[in-house]
């Protein structure tokens, strides 16, 4: 019987800790690197994995809207972003962007600094 009680007692705590690394994981920033080149902003994916993002990508502080053509970035693949007005891109600070799932859920947006 204690030993019963003492499993009970386990399950609740296990179940915690494992929605708790779950959320850790799921909001761990993408190992994107957002940047400028040539006038051009690109994303470069320097994981070990392909990253589904949405097409629609905001910068930031203007609110700028742009659009991914190729919405997969394979590992080690830089993409380049057109639609971002060379004349204003200086001057943006951050780049916000929503992944998706393998089956084409968006999951939630993370912001991330362009370098310069």
């Amino acid at each position: 019987m204690t030993r019963t009680i003492k499993v009970l007692c386990l399950v609740p705590s296990a179940l915690l800790l494992c929605s708790l690394f779950s959320q850790a994981v799921q909001s761990a920033p993408l190992p994107l690197v957002w940047g400028i080149k040539e006038q051009r902003l690109t994303v470069t994916n320097n994981g070990k994995v392909p990253i589904q993002l949405d097409k629609d990508i905001k910068l930031l502080p203007d609110d700028a809207l742009v659009a991914l053509n190729e919405t997969t970035v394979l590992p080690g693949q830089t993409v380049i972003v057109y639609g971002a007005c060379p004349h204003h891109l200086p001057l943006q600070k951050e780049v916000m962007f929503t992944p998706m799932t393998a089956d084409g859920q968006q999951e939630a947006s993370q912001t991330l600094p362009l370098t310069h």
